[in-house]
């Protein structure tokens, strides 16, 4: 009976002690999960700020080249009317000059 009490003590013993461990490294586990999850957040963050970063950065280039295609489109418009004027006038001012003859 006495052997039996020191070998149920020494099995007692044992579990105790991988009972601690068991905890020991869940708490470990736990620890880098959380640790993990705050990389994993910060990093998350950080590349939706960037995402919204060059969203603004393409939105900004878009209404710059709306404007520019805009300028660039008065400026053919008003130069093309101006060519046509210029012609015109060259014409009529040909025409004076020959008395209304035509040139060949």
């Amino acid at each position: 009976e006495e052997k039996l009490l020191h070998i149920t003590g020494h099995i007692r013993d044992q579990v105790s002690g991988e009972q601690k461990t068991r905890e020991e490294q869940h708490a470990s586990i736990e620890e880098q999960v959380k640790f993990l999850e705050s990389v994993i957040g910060d990093n998350a963050e950080k590349h939706s700020k960037g995402l919204e970063e060059h969203g603004k950065g393409v939105k900004a280039l878009s209404e710059m080249h709306a404007g520019t295609a805009e300028r660039l489109d008065f400026i053919e418009q008003t130069l093309g009317v101006s060519v046509e004027k210029q012609a015109k006038d060259l014409s009529s001012f040909i025409s004076q000059q020959l008395g209304g003859r035509t040139t060949p």
